[in-house]
């Protein structure tokens, strides 16, 4: 009877010692699990505030380089005017060029590439693939334009009316319409990252 009564009792502390042991491994696993998620939290954050500071600098880029833009092409009209009258341009008339913006993705990049857009709501991760999609390939015609510009010396050294309105079209239709298009893109996506209150 003793024996039963000590079987019995090492029974129990034996079943306590199993319950205490698989309350904490649930215990440490959910602890390790929130940990994780809060961690990553913090990361996607950090990347979401990086993409938007990208973001921010490329608005200042763009508005620049819509603004320079738009002035090359107040001055090719002018240029046009005097060829179309038949007059010479003035000596040292020359076209000023066009200015690039330096546009970044390298947070949006790292962000893609370490899998973080999972982690953020849907219409934002969308929102932010397209607007980056959409940089990529203004880039791609931007550098297409000028490969068409190099590749064609009359344009570089030869101011008439047909390299004046190469140049206006490809300034009007190649790069304003893409930097227009891309700059409110880049609005609409920092209004929601505003809204997700990301700094």
């Amino acid at each position: 009877m003793f024996r039963s009564i000590l079987q019995n009792r090492r029974i129990g502390y034996m079943l306590f010692e199993l319950a205490a042991i698989i309350f904490s491994l649930f215990l440490a696993m959910w602890l390790n699990d929130w940990r994780e998620t809060r961690n990553t939290e913090k990361l996607v954050a950090r990347a979401l505030s990086n993409v938007k500071n990208d973001m921010v600098q490329n608005s200042i880029e763009l508005k620049k380089a819509i603004e320079h833009q738009k002035q090359s092409v107040k001055n090719i009209d002018r240029m046009l005017e005097l060829v179309r009258e038949g007059r010479d341009l003035p000596p040292g008339t020359r076209w000023k060029g066009i200015m690039l913006p330096d546009l970044l993705s390298a947070s949006f990049d790292v962000m893609n590439s370490a899998n973080l857009l999972s982690h953020v709501d849907y219409d934002v991760a969308k929102l932010l693939t397209i607007c980056f999609t959409i940089q990529a390939n203004t880039k791609k015609l931007t550098d297409t334009f000028l490969q068409g510009m190099m590749s064609n010396p009359d344009l570089m050294t030869k101011l008439n009316e047909d390299t004046l309105m190469y140049l206006k079209m490809g300034i009007q239709n190649v790069l304003l319409t893409n930097y227009v298009q891309l700059l409110e893109r880049y609005d609409l996506v920092l209004e929601e990252l505003n809204k997700l209150n990301i700094e």
